[in-house]
């Protein structure tokens, strides 16, 4: 029987939540345990905190969390501490970053109005001495951090305020007993926190280490910073001082665009006084008027210009006082500059400013952080049997991975730098690029189910981003949802999984089809609360919405993703067994295209709005392509269609990154050789792009905004499921459908792993094919599995289609030199 109420939730007696100058505070708790008898190999604790937590067992950090909630569904760690502990005395700390709930600030995190530290065991622990030895309860004692700020002034940081300011005041930690929540936990009542154990696997960290020292405005030589700073050291570096009274300025560069935590270690100082502040940068650049917006960006690499970003500031306390220093218990040798999360950045540069003592500085430790992603996928092409590499694919292939990976923590995000927020129409797209790189859907099942809880009955549609702390709607972002739950069937075939959600997909379509006027037009809902964001272009500043649209109220593109969704979510009801809903949506989307092709086109091209109302600039790509993937065109005018749009004099708005999957797949859409044709001048901006040094994909090339963003990672999707032609033609590949593009590379060597079977089983599609010196090609297919599992291959290949019983034997195909056409773009061999 449950108890009558929780008082499982510990916090400090006097913590408040609210300040005028911080984003939240910092919280510590500590427990002593002294173990006299023989260690548990095994003991699971159960953590989780509102927001956020780490956990230290004598000085080590165990885990850091939880997986970002809401409360919908609140996460919480299952850790094995046992490792940790030894014989005797042993201390346990707890560092709780608690956000103040009744602001506006860091959206990215959600919180509910209690801030709250939860410790338990699992039910089937039976060692209660350890029960009540570590659960919540009023023999933890609590300190909070009067030190330590969120900082809310930095105008480079409108999302996060993650950035801290650290003044040491030489006022020690106050210890107090923890007082305990407590919560009605029956007639309905329960605490506000919904939990769940989390559902991704822990965050992998990864030893980095600096690259290069840039830019010394200092009194030592270069070489000396080098020596603290730059590579792996064994033994470790000596210390370097700086002597008191003196200022030094350097940059500090890693390889590649990274999230990291950042640890610097310095002697103790004498007294207070030494300020540090870091300046976190993804690239070189000049300063802007509209920053943070619009950058100006070229050579990431151009060291003469400036690094501009937020920043850190830390005072150093010195030996005039005592507090935890994360990690290290009160040891009072060090001072550690140490955030508490982790910080994204390509370059930072610190700038110290030293006080009356000298400041002596130890080393630093850099631990990279993200997803886990367990890349599986490869793709090589070369020019001929064994002959020098075609390096552009690998490359493009390299740093698509590289920025997907940097946007996967808790969640997907839409970049790390700023925002940190998991979008629909972004998370659409990396969820395809993570199913064709690992075949792993754990971080996407997770973004179905957060944007889900989204849903607001009262508005009919889900919120743009979810999970966060603001609301933000945008209608086009819920039928992106829609898109995302029909493709993870369609890989995954979890039907359990996926018929949660059809209540909420049929509400999302119904919000569209309850704006359709007496034309058979979706109209726009313009009012404060909705934005009708399309894409981020010049001509649509300052809020990425072709400016007719709203005056007119009808977009054409919002007509068509609906049509669009329609005819995806008609077949997934459909393959659910639901004939007559499917039917439904095929009308609707019918009715739909039927109107826009009546009422939206002019000179055989759709207009950005009802074509009575708009003008010879009211038009663009995106219409088009989308026109094409509703079906509102098809065929031979389709075909036309495309071509005139995508020339480079057709003066239309142009898609940026975000909708550059959305063109792809507009050509993939059409029969003949259209996609072959723009294949390979496709990715001249993002040859661009490694030009000017970027080793991840950026926002846009409008606003230059970001440095890392994963919509950008479109090559993932175009080589594994376009060039190598492997897609699931029906639910978890029981059915596969191989079209590879042998006109785009003479020879191919690639993986692509496949989710097989109900309890995840993972195989791997091998494929590869040669060209022959007669100009034939041979093509090689087989699915590595260990298993006698039999799966139906269609493969439809220039001048043949076979379709066959395929298992784990390899199948080899031959294709006649005139049969096809090449599409080889000899300028971009690379020996």
């Amino acid at each position: 029987m449950a108890l009558e109420y929780d008082r499982s939730w510990m916090w400090h007696p006097d913590a408040s939540d609210n300040s005028a100058n911080s984003a939240g505070q910092f919280v510590h708790f500590r427990k002593k345990i002294t173990v006299t008898d023989e260690l548990p190999q095994t003991l699971m604790v159960n953590i989780t905190a509102d927001t956020r937590y780490k956990l230290y067992v004598n000085k080590q950090q165990v885990s850091f969390g939880p997986v970002k909630g809401d409360a919908h569904l609140w996460f919480f760690d299952q850790i094995n501490i046992a490792p940790f502990l030894h014989p005797g005395e042993n201390h346990v700390n707890v560092r709780v970053l608690r956000l103040y709930f009744a602001t506006t600030y860091s959206p990215s995190f959600p919180r509910l109005p209690f801030g709250g530290l939860r410790i338990w065991l699992p039910d089937d622990t039976e060692d209660v001495w350890w029960r009540e030895q570590l659960q919540s309860s009023s023999t933890w004692e609590t300190a909070i951090d009067h030190n330590t700020v969120l900082r809310v002034d930095d105008p480079e940081d409108f999302f996060l305020h993650l950035y801290e300011k650290t003044e040491r005041s030489g006022t020690e930690l106050t210890w107090d007993a923890a007082i305990l929540h407590e919560f009605k936990n029956s007639t309905g009542n329960s605490p506000p926190w919904n939990l769940s154990p989390r559902q991704i696997p822990p965050l992998k960290l990864t030893k980095l280490v600096f690259a290069g020292v840039h830019n010394v405005q200092s009194i030592l030589p270069k070489e000396t910073w080098e020596s603290v700073f730059v590579g792996y050291k064994t033994p470790p570096p000596a210390p370097i001082t700086l002597s008191a009274g003196t200022r030094h300025r350097i940059d500090l560069e890693v390889t590649n665009h990274t999230t990291a935590f950042l640890q610097l270690c310095c002697q103790r100082p004498l007294s207070a006084g030494s300020v540090l502040t870091v300046t976190y940068s993804e690239s070189y650049e000049d300063p802007s008027p509209d920053s943070p917006w619009v950058r100006a960006k070229k050579d990431r690499c151009d060291y003469s210009r400036s690094l501009i970003g937020p920043k850190d500031i830390y005072f150093f306390q010195g030996k005039d006082s005592i507090s935890l220093v994360e990690g290290q218990g009160t040891d009072m040798r060090w001072e550690v500059f140490a955030p508490f999360h982790f910080r994204t950045f390509r370059f930072l540069n610190l700038d110290f400013e030293v006080g009356p003592d000298d400041l002596t500085i130890e080393g630093v430790d850099l631990q990279g952080v993200a997803y886990p992603l367990d890349v599986r996928a490869s793709f090589k092409a070369s020019q001929f049997l064994d002959g020098p590499i075609f390096h552009l694919p690998e490359r493009l292939l390299e740093v698509s991975t590289r920025t997907l990976i940097n946007c996967m923590h808790d969640c997907y995000e839409d970049c790390p730098f700023y925002e940190q927020l998991q979008y629909a129409m972004d998370t659409r797209s990396s969820a395809l690029f993570t199913y064709n790189l690992a075949g792993d859907d754990r971080i996407a099942r997770q973004a179905i189910v957060q944007l889900h809880n989204s849903f607001n009955p009262q508005i009919g549609l889900t919120t743009s981003r979810a999970p966060s702390h603001r609301p933000q709607y945008i209608p086009n972002f819920s039928l992106y949802w829609v898109l995302m739950v029909c493709d993870h069937f369609t890989y995954f075939g979890d039907v359990k999984f996926t018929t949660r959600f059809l209540p909420v997909v049929d509400a999302v379509l119904a919000y569209f089809e309850s704006r359709v006027d007496e034309r058979g037009l979706v109209t726009l809902e313009v009012r404060p609360g909705i934005w009708n964001f399309v894409d981020w272009e010049t001509e649509w500043k300052p809020h990425g919405i072709p400016p007719c649209t709203e005056k007119a109220g009808v977009s054409t593109f919002g007509n068509h993703l609906y049509s669009y969704a329609l005819a995806n979510a008609s077949r997934l009801v459909g393959t659910l067994g639901r004939q007559g809903i499917a039917h439904e949506y095929q009308s609707r989307a019918q009715k739909v295209n039927t109107a826009t092709r009546a009422l939206c086109m002019s000179d055989g091209m759709f207009c950005d709005t009802v074509a009575s109302k708009s003008s010879s600039s009211d038009r663009s790509i995106h219409c088009q392509i989308l026109g094409v993937l509703s079906r509102a065109v098809s065929g031979e005018n389709a075909s036309q269609l495309l071509r005139r749009c995508l020339a480079e004099d057709a003066g239309l708005v142009r898609p940026s990154v975000s909708m550059s999957f959305y063109t792809m797949r507009a050509l993939s859409a059409l029969s003949g050789d259209l996609y072959n044709e723009h294949f390979h001048q496709f990715w001249a901006p993002w040859k661009r792009q490694l030009e000017q040094n970027l080793t991840t994909w950026a926002e846009d090339d409008v606003s230059q905004r970001s440095d890392c963003h994963a919509w950008g990672s479109v090559p993932v999707y175009e080589f594994f499921s376009e060039v190598v032609g492997l897609k699931p033609k029906a639910p978890m590949w029981a059915e596969i459908d191989f079209c590879p593009r042998i006109g785009l590379y003479p020879c191919v060597r690639a993986k692509i792993p496949l989710c097989l079977t109900k309890d995840g089983l993972q195989g791997l599609a091998c494929v590869s094919w040669t060209t022959q010196l007669s100009g034939d090609i041979e093509i090689r297919f087989k699915i590595d599995l260990n298993t006698a599992q039999e799966f139906i291959l269609h493969a439809s290949l220039p001048g043949q289609y076979h379709t066959l019983r395929v298992r784990n034997q390899e199948n080899v195909f031959v294709v006649r030199a005139d049969s096809f056409k090449r599409h080889y773009d000899e300028n971009t061999w690379e020996g």
